[in-house]
């Protein structure tokens, strides 16, 4: 059966890839799994023409199925099948220990503050669907402000909203130390909300719930998760799924191998490591990629692959039909020659891990296989292999790198990963957005970044409520808040000078300060109202400026001696222009 499928990927390139497939390819995998985001002035013309296949002989299909079925996949036959080694861990039967402090899954390394009457903050704890997670222990310090009241001052500590842990405030000892075991049934696979709520109060009467010593700091750096866990047996891998095995969220170390038939490398062998790494690189984001090679051996009774040197770890068998033959089993060897290769095994020995195998007839299947393998937002099949049997990549364009803005271009915030947004108290928060800006981008010093935002916020805001608009903790711009009634508004435009702009990573931040109407001395403060909602309809535009080098010039530096004389030090190459670089605001 031909099928046509079509992705266009968030940075703007199309892949068309004409796959023959091994196995039935669902209907739910011919729906785009990312969304793509348009953007205004910078689409992209080429045509997306992926076209997909079946295999005509029969008994190819057939064994194909089968290997989708509901029963857990078998590893590839014809390995060496050597006993794998048992996890260390200091605890015997609780699997490998990983620690992570806070401060390293934030990002940042200064403390959390937790401030006002009622703040907030949260922690996103990664797990991963190929760990089986016997136990997370929490080790939390925190020092909270010596002016609280315990009757009235407590933190909360909760996993997705489920309460774990409660502390009262005690102005002595102010400093505390804790381990908190979190309960595993709520580790489920995906990015889960790790929350510390505070209701703090220094007065059992009248109050200011903005008060600057209403605060608990959490410690980042020493507070710290412990996981006591273990890889679990792959399923069913599938090209699918590729994404769930090369999972960012895995924890400790995550090391690959690259194998190949002889240790002796080609210029081929060198171009398909690198398509490769760079497809596990891409899959994994923000995690480090650790790679080696491998030289294959042969070994056990079927005289297969050993894995000897090749568990505890995921692997790619790179090469073509020819290097490969005898390493892997007949009715594999059978497909490889018929094009390029693209397939995903349990690892025959240490299931937990799997054996990827690219490869081909020649150096042209290969090298087609290899340059698919990288798009990891292209459905493949919810098969183990398939083939690949021609690709059509479009010209990369420039300044297309995601969350990258270029000239005369209107980009949504959602291109920026932002959504609709309510904040809501006087202490609300902000609405962050990053975006890399060209490092050779120049425009004039009249030349401005237009923001059209659509936003509303609550009545009975007092007067001096704002929306502080900074770029780079730099304050550029405000909106007051000053309707008495509330407002709705579409298309408010802002202007922020293009040369107040970096080269490269930009943070614009855009925080709220409302404050409540009646806020007299032992007067009920109502803070319901003081609610603002951003709108990911909002817009960013950029004009028009130029990608140029400046003019060279040179600024000799003279070094004038004690006898009056000149002497020439060194000289800068430099550069002039009526037009000013961004990164020189």
């Amino acid at each position: 059966m031909r099928r046509r499928i079509s992705k266009v990927f968030n940075f703007g390139l199309s892949l068309t890839v004409l796959l023959i497939s091994l196995g039935p390819l669902p209907a739910a995998e011919a729906q785009n799994a990312n969304r793509a985001t348009a953007v205004k002035g910078n689409t992209n013309g080429n045509s997306n023409r992926n076209r997909a296949t079946s295999s005509t002989p029969a008994t190819t299909a057939n064994s194909a199925t089968n290997a989708n079925t509901g029963d857990a996949q078998s590893p590839v036959t014809g390995l060496s099948d050597t006993p794998a080694a048992a996890p260390t861990g200091p605890a015997a039967g609780d699997g490998p220990v990983y620690e992570m402090t806070l401060a390293r899954l934030l990002g940042r390394g200064e403390p959390l503050y937790l401030r006002s009457a009622a703040g907030e903050g949260q922690v996103l704890i990664p797990v991963s669907a190929r760990m089986k997670i016997n136990s997370l222990n929490l080790h939390l310090e925190f020092t909270n402000s010596i002016s609280l009241l315990p009757e009235r001052s407590q933190l909360v500590v909760s996993v997705d909203d489920v309460v774990v842990k409660q502390f009262l405030l005690r102005p002595t000892p102010a400093t505390v130390i804790e381990d908190i075991a979190l309960p595993v049934n709520l580790l489920t696979p995906g990015y889960r909300r790790l929350k510390f709520r505070v209701a703090q109060h220094y007065t059992l009467e009248c109050e200011n719930p903005a008060a600057p010593e209403l605060w608990t700091q959490i410690d980042t750096a020493r507070s710290l998760l412990t996981l006591r866990g273990e890889m679990q047996p792959l399923p069913q891998p599938t090209l699918a799924r590729l994404g769930d095995l090369v999972d960012e969220k895995l924890w400790g170390e995550y090391a690959v191998n690259i194998v190949t038939a002889n240790q002796s490398l080609r210029d081929e062998h060198l171009r398909w490591g690198s398509l490769v790494a760079q497809g596990m690189a891409l899959r994994l984001k923000f995690k480090p990629l650790h790679l080696r090679h491998v030289a294959a051996t042969r070994g056990g009774s079927s005289g297969g692959l050993d894995q000897a040197a090749l568990k505890g770890r995921d692997n790619v068998l790179i090469g073509t039909s020819t290097e490969l033959s005898g390493l892997l089993p007949p009715e594999i060897m059978s497909r490889v020659g018929r094009g390029g290769f693209l397939g995903v095994f349990p690892l025959a020995g240490d299931p937990a891990h799997f054996l990827a195998v690219i490869s081909g007839g020649n150096d042209e299947d290969v090298t087609r296989a290899a340059t698919a393998f990288p798009f990891m937002n292209f459905p493949f099949p919810d098969a183990p292999f398939t083939e690949i049997a021609a690709n059509e990549i479009p010209e990369f364009p420039a300044y297309a790198a995601e969350r990258s803005i270029n000239v005369n271009a209107t980009y949504p915030f959602t291109y920026f990963g932002a959504q609709t947004t309510t904040l809501r108290g006087m202490s609300s928060g902000e609405v962050s957005l990053e975006m890399d800006v060209p490092a050779d981008l120049f425009a004039r010093e009249t030349s401005v970044v237009e923001m059209s935002l659509h936003f509303s916020y609550g009545a009975a805001l007092r007067n001096d409520s704002v929306l502080n608009i900074s770029l780079n903790d730099r304050f550029e711009n405000a909106v007051h808040l000053g309707d008495e009634g509330g407002a709705v508004y579409r298309d408010y435009k802002v202007s922020i000078p293009l040369r107040s702009f970096r080269a490269g990573r930009n943070e614009l931040t855009l925080a709220p300060n409302m404050t409540p109407l009646v806020s007299g001395k032992c007067e009920i403060i109502q803070d319901h109202n003081l609610q603002f909602t951003l709108f990911d309809d909002s817009t960013l535009t950029v004009p028009n400026a130029a990608h140029d080098a400046p003019e060279p010039c040179q600024l000799t530096l003279v070094r004038i001696d004690a006898q009056g004389r000149s002497e020439r030090r060194f000289g800068i190459e430099g550069g002039f222009s009526e037009q000013f670089p961004i990164n020189r605001a």
